[in-house]
């Protein structure tokens, strides 16, 4: 794992200055993880907790007081997660998920299904309610990856990320319509079809990177932390640009007037200029900050390894002040066949493909005579949205090739799509 040390230099204060932050009463620390459930209560983890008492803390009166179910112990609590009915999700490090129907009050584990204990994040889909958890591929028997469950836990299944296998996931986030980014050892992936496939994004600067962070604003940009800085992408990941050098950043939130703020393990940074200056507001905050969010009061809570930790004020909402440049809605998905990339290439190349219905999919290739020279699916079943083959050329000389996909309704009414592209091997 790659660390990046940033050493900051503070002004000294000339003239009195009220502190951003206020520490609330939470009982336990390190803090890990905040949420809210619909009504506004608080949910913080902890990643140890008191011996005897669980590492779940929860608030009803806005931090002011704090409760701890103590009748199950769950250190160790990596993330929280809300569902649309106010179900509550807990990831804890070895121990696999646990889920509250009674708001925090009881708790039971649901693993069935989640061979890797090692959980890091976790994110529910906004309408269908599907829970998905990110794990860690430890040294041992671990594999690490992604885990997708569609009834509240009781049972889970393991996604396959390709064309790229990431056995280290430490980020997850979903936008506004479903769509699931997931951060890992070898950059973001996106998922249109809820899971059952995986494009990676092409940036070249995101995919050799661990991504440490993922969050998507209230205008559906998506933000991504690496060890070599803040990137950000206004048309669903397909292009980004880069906002800061900062370093090993643990945490990303951005306010509904567009303030940026990112947690390290300095504080916190805050940017109101759409990311091109970044000054410190760690005025009466200490330790380490593992997650930042904000609550739909406009108050910004800091889990950090002294406890957790509100700002004093809410945050202004203003949206005339956002400057994230033109936002691209998430596009309807329909049929196409896009070019491979890269073009040319040698000796592999990506072939992307989007589906408006789950199809039966053939995909072949062919020299310029028109004879077959691969074949990459015979009557597959893909999913919908966009989908990906990969196609190794090392055994093939060096000319221009075709590629055709020809896509099958799963019922058996006929061909619903075909298309043709020419691309390019060069060795």
């Amino acid at each position: 794992m790659l660390l990046a040390i940033t050493v900051w230099l503070v002004p000294s204060r000339t003239t009195p200055q009220t502190d951003f932050w206020q520490k609330t009463t939470a009982p336990l620390k390190p803090v890990r993880a905040v949420t809210f459930n619909p009504t506004g209560d608080i949910f913080a983890g902890s990643s140890t907790g008191t011996p005897g008492q669980t590492g779940i803390m929860r608030s009803t009166d806005n931090g002011s007081t704090w409760s701890i179910p103590l009748n199950v112990n769950i250190p160790n609590v990596m993330a929280l997660a809300v569902e649309p009915q106010g179900d509550i999700f807990v990831g804890a490090w070895g121990l696999g998920v646990f889920h509250s129907t009674d708001n925090g009050t009881t708790w039971t584990a649901v693993n069935n299904g989640l061979t890797d204990t090692l959980v890091v994040v976790l994110a529910v889909t906004p309408d269908s309610g599907h829970i998905f958890v990110g794990t860690y591929g430890g040294p041992y028997t671990f594999r690490g990856g992604i885990f997708r469950s569609k009834d509240k836990g009781n049972s889970w299944s393991r996604l396959k990320l390709r064309p790229v296998r990431d056995n280290y996931i430490w980020s997850l986030a979903v936008s506004p319509r479903g769509y699931i980014y997931v951060g890992g050892q070898k950059g973001v992936f996106r998922s249109m079809n809820d899971g059952k496939t995986w494009r990676r994004v092409r940036p070249s600067k995101l995919k050799s990177n661990a991504i440490w962070h993922l969050t998507i604003d209230a205008n559906r940009s998506i933000y991504a932390a690496s060890s070599f800085g803040i990137f950000r992408s206004t048309d669903q990941g397909k292009t980004w640009t880069k906002l800061s050098q900062l370093g090993h950043i643990l945490s990303i939130t951005v306010s509904s007037n567009g303030y940026i703020f990112v947690g390290v393990k300095e504080g916190v940074l805050q940017s109101t200029d759409n990311g091109n200056t970044w000054s410190q507001i760690n005025s009466g905050l200490e330790g380490e900050v593992y997650s930042l969010v904000i609550n739909s009061d406009g108050y910004l809570f800091a889990a950090t390894t002294e406890g957790l930790y509100r700002s004093v004020q809410s945050l202004p909402t203003s949206q005339s002040l956002f400057q994230g440049g033109t936002i691209t809605d998430e596009p309807p998905i329909s049929f196409a066949l896009h070019q491979n990339y890269p073009n040319p290439f040698n000796p592999t190349t990506t072939i992307e493909f989007e589906l408006t219905e789950d199809a039966l999919v053939t995909a072949k290739v062919y020299n310029t005579l028109g004879q077959e020279v691969a074949s990459l699916a015979e009557r597959e079943e893909f999913g919908e949205g966009t989908n990906e083959l990969e196609f190794n050329a090392s055994s093939l000389p060096s000319g221009v090739y075709y590629y055709r996909i020809v896509a099958e309704d799963v019922d058996g009414k006929g061909v619903v799509y075909s298309n043709v592209r020419k691309m390019i091997l060069v060795k």
